[in-house]
Order: C-alpha cells, then sequence, then structure tokens
C-alpha cells in the first residue's frame, strides 16, 4: 500500500475508507464527515489543521481507528447533532489549541481505548445534551479537565483513565 497525502476531505454519504493517508488543511475543517457518511479512516495522520481536524455531524456513522489527529488550532475532533454517531477507537488525539474532543448538541457515539493528550482545553468537552460512550480512554496532560461533562450532557463512562490534567477530572 502507497501511502497518500491529502487535502481537505468533505465526505457527505456513502462510505469512502481511508487507510495510512495524511490529511491535513488550512481551512476551517481538514475532514468533514456529515449526511449519511459511514467513511472508514485508518492509521491515517489528521494533521496540522486550521480549524477543526475532524468534523462529524448530522446522521454520520464514520469509523475512526489507529489515527494521529493532532495539531489543530480548534478541536481535534467536533461531534454534533443527534443523528451524529461515530466510533472512534485507539486514536492519539493530541495538541489542540481547544479541547481534543468537542462532543455536542444531542450526538451520540462509542469513544474507547484513545490517547488524548496535551490540549489546552478539556480532553472530552461534553455537552448540551450529549449521550457519549467513554470506554477506557487515556485522558491526561490537558490544561483544563480531563473529562467535563456540562448543559444536561449524560453518558457513559467506564473504566476511563484519567490523569495529570491541569483541571477536574
Amino acid at each position: 500500500m502507497v501511502p497518500c497525502w491529502l487535502f481537505s476531505q468533505d465526505c457527505t454519504n456513502g462510505s469512502v475508507e481511508f487507510l495510512n493517508c495524511q490529511i491535513s488543511s488550512d481551512s476551517d475543517v481538514c475532514v468533514r464527515l456529515h449526511g449519511s457518511a459511514s467513511s472508514v479512516f485508518t492509521t491515517c495522520a489528521i494533521i496540522d489543521g486550521g480549524g477543526v481536524g475532524v468534523l462529524i455531524q448530522d446522521q454520520a456513522c464514520p469509523v475512526l481507528t489507529e489515527n494521529d489527529i493532532c495539531n489543530m488550532k480548534e478541536s481535534c475532533v467536533e461531534v454534533l447533532g443527534s443523528g451524529a454517531n461515530p466510533t472512534l477507537d485507539g486514536n492519539h488525539i493530541h495538541d489542540a489549541q481547544h479541547h481534543g474532543l468537542w462532543l455536542h448538541e444531542f450526538c451520540q457515539g462509542v469513544y474507547r481505548h484513545n490517547k488524548v493528550y496535551g490540549n489546552e482545553k478539556h480532553g472530552f468537552l461534553c455537552a448540551t445534551s450529549a449521550t457519549p460512550a467513554l470506554e477506557r480512554n487515556s485522558v491526561y496532560a490537558n490544561f483544563d479537565a480531563g473529562i467535563q461533562c456540562v448543559d444536561g450532557a449524560k453518558g457513559v463512562l467506564r473504566a476511563n483513565d484519567v490523569f495529570s490534567n491541569k483541571g477536574d477530572g
């Protein structure tokens, strides 16, 4: 398999598989997944974004596995909308100028075995009635709380390792 280098991906419907790609963009989003997108990203580097690294919204249900998502001017991953239901497993999510993951606006999803660290705000910020399942994540060295739930957010938090964050949790 030959590595690929891509700039700013916008997936609206259907499923595309990205394997061993490097994706970056100076625009507001490196990867936008919306509509009914169910794309799969495996062992990709989504790096050096001018805004959000991965934006998941609408009815999108992508799978992101073992990716490096880092160095964003906003959050590394933002998930919003009642139909947004991604699976993130085994990713390294770090060095955002905002949150590692910002989950809000009634979104769902399963987030497990991720390493979330070195973000300038929260590791995970769950807000506005989000209902994620956070399982077995390592959340550390963030400059605010490791995991923060506000504004009616409720989820399942199971066996997460949260330590050495500057804020609570």
